[in-house]
């Protein structure tokens, strides 16, 4: 065996397996970099998860529509910063480095209503499955969903 490689009974991992490099494409799939909507063969193309990273800016104008996931369950994480949001009914939520959320299917959310502080965080949703997650005004005006 090689100082570049290793062994086991039931798998062989050599130098020129060890990982992926890549970068977070921009805003046309929002940061998402995991998933089974990735275009070409790759470690990144899932159809168990999908991962996006995701980062606001305190006081940018955000135009974040309520939502929700039709079979998918998301996990949102924060990593730095604070935003206030609304889930369902409990308006004023406010989530801050260290804390996370559990979304699941049809819950109607908007975590971003407000980037208290300059915010970033993860979110990872189960199953991949594009075009999942709704978003449209009728949302918005049938739950009176502001603020």
């Amino acid at each position: 065996m090689t100082e570049n490689s290793f062994d086991t009974e039931n798998y062989k991992i050599t130098q020129d397996t060890w990982g992926e490099i890549g970068k977070i494409k921009g805003p046309q799939n929002f940061f998402w970099f995991i998933g089974s909507f990735i275009d070409s063969p790759s470690l990144a193309k899932r159809d168990d998860f999908e991962v996006k990273y995701w980062e606001f800016k305190k006081g940018e104008e955000y135009k974040h529509k309520p939502k929700f996931q039709v079979l998918c369950t998301e996990y949102n994480f924060i990593i730095e910063g604070k935003i206030m949001g609304r889930i369902g009914d409990k308006k004023g939520i406010v989530l801050e480095k260290g804390d996370y959320i559990v979304i699941r299917p049809g819950e109607i959310v908007n975590l971003q209503q407000v980037i208290i502080e300059d915010v970033k965080g993860i979110t990872i949703k189960t199953p991949s499955r594009h075009g999942d997650t709704i978003k449209n005004e009728t949302i918005e005006k049938l739950l009176n969903f502001e603020k």
